[in-house]
């Protein structure tokens, strides 16, 4: 993790992201720009967060370590998106780990700070309200496409979830950019996935172009749903 000491970046992050009307100016002078390489480690499971962050350059991916050594990725986030909203609210350790995926930037304000400046602020509870609902809905996303299989089932139901989500649900955390993260997302091996993908692609009900996935056939990938109740 590196420090970068240039308030005029924060400041343009801040104006770029409209971040002023989420914190108030008060804790302008708080606020810290820290990098991250890629693959280093944000946050980890049960340690006591330093800073709340507000992502503003670069990807990150948030994942569930399980107990036989396996994890869960959960989420996958772009800018602007904030770290560190359960332990602001509960004040309890971590429970998922934050890594880098590629070099990130991102505003950092010492948690008892921020706590000290918004525990009447509207605004900024505001945001954490919604931004604490839109996690609970990704979370039920999540749960509801890990519990479908086998794999083409479980691909036809997070692509069925994806066309129909509302886009101001925050559902561009869900989102692999290509297949290698899309099969981390559904906990398989990229080989796995990209033999189902090749099946549906050659079937004709979706189309890749590079990792993205769209769907030709909405009917004919429902019916491979309709087939998981049938049998259940």
């Amino acid at each position: 993790m590196k420090r970068i000491n240039n308030n005029s970046f924060i400041q343009d992050y801040r104006d770029h992201f409209n971040l002023s009307t989420i914190i108030s100016d008060d804790l302008m002078g708080s606020m810290e720009l820290l990098e991250y390489a890629p693959g280093e480690i944000i946050y980890d499971v049960e340690e006591e967060p330093e800073y709340f962050f507000i992502l503003v350059e670069g990807r990150l991916k948030i994942s569930l370590q399980l107990v036989h050594g396996k994890s869960i990725l959960l989420r996958l986030y772009h800018p602007p998106s904030i770290l560190g909203d359960l332990e602001f609210v509960e004040n309890r350790t971590v429970k998922t780990h934050v890594e880098a995926m590629t070099q990130a930037r991102l505003i950092g304000i010492k948690m008892n700070r921020l706590r000290q400046a918004t525990h009447d602020d509207p605004r900024f509870l505001r945001y954490l309200l919604s931004h604490l609902g839109k996690k609970l809905h990704d979370l039920t996303v999540i749960t509801a496409i890990h519990r479908t299989s086998p794999l083409e089932k479980r691909l036809a139901h997070y692509l069925v979830l994806m066309e129909h989500s509302d886009n101001d649900r925050g559902n561009k955390e869900l989102i692999p950019s290509n297949l290698t993260e899309l099969a981390e997302l559904l906990g398989v091996s990229y080989r796995h996935l990209h033999r189902t993908v090749t099946k549906l692609v050659e079937a004709d009900i979706i189309e890749n172009h590079h990792g993205a996935l769209t769907i030709r056939d909405m009917k004919r990938l429902r019916e491979i749903l309709s087939i998981e109740h049938q049998n259940t």
